[in-house]
């Protein structure tokens, strides 16, 4: 079933029409970003994504059988492109740019319509249009002295456009229709369609309406998908205003996310790790915060509290070198948890940006360990019997679901319930001190397991069990996709309640 922005449109490419949109090079080479491709490399045909490498083979298939399809989406994004336009424009020297002609050359002429492999796909097609127009707009000059290679190159992103319009991902909805959409904006200002601008524009505002809470965070609640959504904005803003169609709604959301996005971030190493989340596929909090201030004249407000999205940022001690952050909201959308895990009332907690107490964070989405990086027993937090909080039944799946409610919240801490899926309600307290952070987990007459995770083995000493008896085990840490380590943990098991307190 196919899903069109609009019913029978009809536009036709005009090569002699082309509005070139500014790229912002604050984030297209941001260093953070850009460090994760090797220019060397990829002049050999080598790419690294998410920690796995490959050599590609230019005259033949772009599908890699043995990789996940979330490695195989990022191959057809083409953001490692920008490595090698960065390094062309500081050096001038061809050798960069003829590499940038024979990736897209290949991609366009192996991969045609109908292409089982990820090429086709609604996502990365949303991501590879955004990219190639900016490939475009920082090479203009060079571009357009090969006509032919400007032809099919053109072409082709017009091939894209109109397919992506007519193949719309209404049936997966979220951060998904929110890329197909912004992809849309984008390039109906480069190829001149104004009809889908304006109808494309319009839904994805509808879609902000429902997506963004009006605390600023994205609906799914990973901090990671919420930097991605803001840089979203960002550039279909400067799309908008090069099409002399500024829209002040937009820059209205963009305000609000960047100060959730600043909130949750700044003062720590790295994103913090609830539900699908990582540090090494969002653009830095920096390069999104320089942005904002250039082309918007918009500065990130530091907040606390989160209520619609339940998060809670707390920090204390002498000099605020402690930083807690407690997850208080619901598992995510109704139709659309897909990114969410069963972390409900858990926390993280940083000592001078450093993490000590933290979640597993996310892996991989296709892999072996899936579900036990999406389990309560991953995240610092609590359950009952062994009976996970939410039902999830696979990988991107979340069937019955717990659900939560913040009960008192203060600068001294805070009380939370949450009910798991069959039932069983259990309370936790948060209490700071100006020595100590006190945990306590109740639910009269249940047998709770509640988990805690140390990011070192130096942090083990920081906690005291004053109701429980705990065990040491072992967790998979992941900061990164594609990267895991095993870490040390405790569960603290008890009837009726469980407390600890973690010295400061």
């Amino acid at each position: 079933m196919t899903c069109s922005i609009i019913k029978n449109h009809k536009f036709e490419l005009d090569l002699n029409y082309i509005r070139i949109i500014p790229a912002i090079r604050e984030l297209d080479y941001d260093d953070d970003f850009l460090s994760r491709f090797s220019v060397e490399e990829l002049l050999h045909d080598e790419v690294e994504l998410l920690h796995e490498r490959e050599k590609l083979c230019l005259n033949g298939s772009w599908y890699f059988e043995d990789r996940s399809p979330l490695w195989n989406h990022n191959l057809h994004y083409f953001e490692y492109l920008f490595a090698l336009a960065k390094r062309y424009e500081a050096c001038k020297n061809k050798v960069y740019f003829i590499k940038i002609k024979q990736f897209i050359s290949s991609w366009i002429k192996y991969n045609p319509i109908g292409i089982k492999n990820s090429a086709w796909e609604c996502y990365p097609i949303a991501l590879r249009i955004q990219n190639w127009i900016d490939i475009y707009s920082i090479l203009q000059e060079e571009i357009e002295q090969d006509k032919e290679f400007r032809g099919y190159f053109i072409e082709s992103i017009f091939e894209q456009y109109m397919y992506l319009s007519n193949h719309l991902e209404k049936h997966l909805m979220a951060n998904h229709y929110f890329e197909d959409l912004k992809a849309l904006v984008i390039a109906a200002v480069f190829l001149g369609d104004k009809a889908v601008q304006e109808k494309a524009t319009e839904d994805l505002l509808r879609q902000c309406k429902e997506q963004i809470f009006e605390d600023g965070m994205h609906f799914e609640r990973s901090p990671m998908y919420q930097k991605i959504l803001l840089e979203d904005l960002m550039r279909v803003e400067v799309a908008l205003e090069c099409s002399g169609k500024e829209s002040k709604e937009i820059k209205k959301y963009i305000s609000k996310m960047l100060d959730a996005a600043y909130s949750l971030e700044h003062g720590i190493d790295r994103l913090p790790l609830f539900n699908d989340c990582g540090k090494n596929v969002a653009k830095s909090l920096g390069a999104l915060t320089s942005v904002a201030k250039k082309y918007f004249c918009i500065e990130p407000k530091m907040r606390f509290s989160f209520p619609e999205s339940g998060f809670y940022i707390y920090e204390f001690g002498e000099k605020k070198e402690w930083r807690l952050l407690i997850d208080a909201g619901q598992p995510g959308p109704d139709y659309s948890p897909g990114h969410a895990h069963c972390e409900l009332m858990s926390y993280e907690l940083f000592h001078n940006g450093e993490p000590m107490f933290v979640n597993s964070g996310t892996y991989a989405y296709q892999c072996s360990e899936r579900l036990y990086y999406k389990s309560t027993e991953a995240h610092n937090t609590v359950r009952v019997s062994e009976i996970e909080q939410s039902e999830c039944w696979s990988n991107f799946r979340m069937a019955r679901r717990a659900r939560i409610k913040c009960i008192q919240q203060d600068e001294h801490g805070m009380v939370i319930t949450m009910t798991d899926y069959l039932g069983h309600s259990i309370k936790r307290s948060y209490a700071i001190k100006y020595d100590s952070l006190e945990i306590c987990d109740e639910s009269l007459g249940s047998n709770l397991d509640s988990y805690v995770h140390f990011a070192t083995g130096d942090d083990v000493e920081k906690i005291r069990i004053t109701k429980g008896k705990s065990k040491n085990i072992s967790a998979l840490y992941s900061e990164e996709f594609g990267l895991k380590r095993e870490i040390q943990a405790i569960k603290i098991s008890g009837t009726d309640s469980v407390r600890y307190v973690i010295k400061l």
